[in-house]
């Protein structure tokens, strides 16, 4: 991109370094894109049927989310596809929700502004109805998980961690199933033989055909879109579509099927559904 702006001559260009941007002129955009996108939410669920009236986020609302949103756009873009999410239908109890986190403090407006976004992401992961629930966050192991991997028809997990434990999970419940203990040393890789009978890990080789479920069938998988999880983005076909906090940055990942498991330093393991 950079490479581009240099073809542009320099008498009609201006070059600006993005953290020299003044605090007002971040909020006047960040005031301009929530108005675009709540209108854009309205004009949504207008054509799905469900009427929201003219400017039904409220100025003042519209006012508090700008100040909680300054400095970054991610929280502001973040919190639009909370109040949006289909799964709730109600955009203005969503909003309240949000709201709820208002007089948050922190020793900096970086503190405030984490604590309040992760607190949103904790909603948009783990707190969906329990009629389309699509992810578990669960506080797995007592240390760093170091790899984890989904069985062949994706009906088990199976993490290793630095605490010397192998943990065999339903990635549908969240309910663990078994923990394989006695390793001598950090487990540093996993993974299930082709029939899912077998566990292989970097210290040998266990035995799980009592967990082992074989399906007389299996449906055709409607789910065709790309998953990766970079850094701290996971990201959908090449593209960047959650901005993931530090606590929720993966150690290890895997995927199947639209399902996302990611180990985390804390030792938690976490489940997620897309759809």
């Amino acid at each position: 991109m950079r490479l581009g702006f240099t073809d542009v001559p320099e008498d009609v260009r201006e070059n600006i370094e993005l953290h020299k941007i003044s605090q007002p002129i971040i909020k006047q955009d960040i005031a301009t894109f929530l108005q675009y996108r709540f209108a854009q939410i309205q004009e949504q669920y207008i054509k799905n049927g469900w009427p929201l009236p003219l400017n039904w986020s409220g100025l003042e609302a519209m006012s508090v989310l700008v100040e909680m949103a300054v400095p970054l756009f991610i929280f502001a873009a973040t919190l639009c596809r909370f109040v949006e999410d289909s799964a709730w239908s109600d955009p203005t109890g969503q909003l309240e929700k949000v709201l709820q986190y208002r007089d948050i403090k922190g020793d900096s407006e970086v503190d405030k502004l984490d604590a309040t976004y992760s607190s949103i992401l904790n909603q948009l992961i783990d707190r969906r109805p329990e009629k389309t629930q699509k992810s578990l966050t669960l506080e797995g192991h007592s240390g760093l998980v170091t790899a984890v991997a989904f069985s062949p028809d994706g009906k088990l997990v199976v993490s290793g961690s630095d605490d010397k434990t192998v943990k065999l999970w339903d990635p549908a419940t969240g309910t663990l199933q078994q923990t394989l203990k006695g390793h001598s040393g950090s487990v540093r890789a996993v993974a299930f033989s082709l029939d899912g009978k077998f566990l292989e890990t970097d210290q040998g080789r266990f035995n799980i055909e009592s967990l082992h479920v074989r399906s007389l069938s299996q449906a055709p998988s409607n789910f065709h879109k790309i998953i990766l999880v970079k850094n701290e983005w996971l990201a959908l076909n090449d593209s960047d579509a959650i901005w993931l906090p530090v606590e929720y940055r993966a150690t290890s990942s895997a995927v199947y099927d639209g399902m996302v498991v990611m180990g985390h330093a804390s030792g938690r393991v976490t489940f997620l559904k897309l759809i």
